[in-house]
């Protein structure tokens, strides 16, 4: 089998964002320490229309949103499938506070950048992690989502 899987992943018939690459116990403060990671680097992110993705607002920083998303991805696919559901949590709750602060702001019309850019890192997240979207949709109300998306539609 150790040969099989070496020959697959030699001509490209392999998934390398599925590939375990150690095994260890978990660590239960992991999830926190991504999610601190992940909120202090969404500032530097913006959605780019043209792009599809997110990229870093100033090319100085070093940031690309897609190796981010995959990189954080790769280290939490290293674990126990309930740290990835910790961080889902955890980024659900930080989307729901900015997106529930900014309509209760008058001022605020839109939608939050930070929150925007929560919500591309998700959506990047799970498409890439392969999860099913119901994870989200049971930690993020449905008319956020709407309004993430009546966001990115202008």
């Amino acid at each position: 089998m150790y040969e099989l899987t070496s020959y697959l992943e030699s001509i490209g018939l392999s998934n390398p964002f599925d590939k375990i690459y150690i095994t260890t116990k978990n660590i239960p403060s992991l999830p926190l320490a991504i999610f601190m990671l992940v909120i202090t680097q969404l500032p530097k992110l913006q959605y780019i229309k043209s792009v599809g993705t997110m990229m870093s607002k100033r090319m100085t920083d070093g940031l690309d949103g897609a190796p981010f998303v995959i990189g954080c991805l790769t280290v939490l696919k290293q674990f126990n499938s309930t740290l990835t559901d910790t961080f889902f949590q955890l980024l659900a709750q930080y989307i729901k506070t900015l997106s529930l602060e900014g309509s209760a702001n008058q001022k605020m019309q839109d939608f939050p950048a930070d929150a925007v850019c929560g919500m591309l890192f998700l959506e990047e997240f799970i498409y890439h992690g392969r999860i099913r979207r119901k994870v989200i949709e049971a930690h993020i109300p449905t008319f956020i989502f709407d309004q993430y998306r009546e966001v990115l539609a202008r």
